[in-house]
């Protein structure tokens, strides 16, 4: 499994792109680095990308609940997970999103990146600031 994670740090934006094959272990361990690596900003807004997400035999209710719990308590952040539009995505981000709303003041499913953007900015211009850098990164991940 591969997270990149781009923090745009002046407008409270944390881009996650999650590649490839995850599992109980990784995903709490993913969460434990977010809580350090973020932990100074405020009002954070988050776009987990999760469209090139494989769900394995070894990712478990249990490991969605503990990782969500564990998630560092910010009832001022949004969390927009971008998924295709898979039903093995859908069950495993409506169960994330159960157990992490008691952290966050909300989390929203999507399977638009444009969408997703939309809501978590503030207004026009901001969409358009993070359109632009959630596409620059994005394709700057897909050259690698």
């Amino acid at each position: 499994m591969i997270i990149n994670r781009y923090i745009l740090k002046d407008l409270g934006f944390v881009l996650t792109e999650i590649i490839g094959r995850i599992d109980d272990d990784k995903i709490v361990q993913y969460v434990k680095e977010f809580n350090i690596e973020t932990e100074s900003i405020s009002n954070l807004r988050e776009l987990a990308d999760c469209r090139k997400l494989v769900a394995s035999n070894n990712l478990t209710g249990q490991g969605l609940m503990e990782s969500a719990l564990s998630l560092a308590d910010r009832k001022d952040s949004l969390l927009a997970v971008l998924i295709e539009d898979t039903y093995d995505l859908h069950f495993i981000t409506r169960v994330y999103k159960t157990f992490s709303e008691t952290r966050r003041k909300s989390v929203k499913i999507f399977t638009d990146l444009e969408g997703a953007l939309s809501w978590l900015a503030n207004d026009d211009h901001e969409f358009e600031v993070l359109k632009k850098f959630v596409y620059k990164k994005l394709m700057s991940s897909d050259n690698r």
